[in-house]
């Protein structure tokens, strides 16, 4: 549950960016979601490492 919330945060931020440089729209929207979906595996592989490390 907690993945999913933070790809859709990343996607929003990501895709908002991009329609500020006047990336095209559909472009933006592929764009930010693939940044969210990898951005959150990075993120949650960092925090299972660090909590594997505890």
């Amino acid at each position: 549950m907690l993945e999913s919330i933070m790809c859709g945060l990343f996607a929003v931020g990501i895709w908002t960016f991009l329609d500020w440089l006047s990336i095209p729209q559909m472009v933006a929207v592929g764009l930010a979601s693939a940044i969210g979906y990898f951005g959150t595996h990075v993120v949650s592989d960092f925090i299972k490492r660090k909590v594997d490390k505890l």
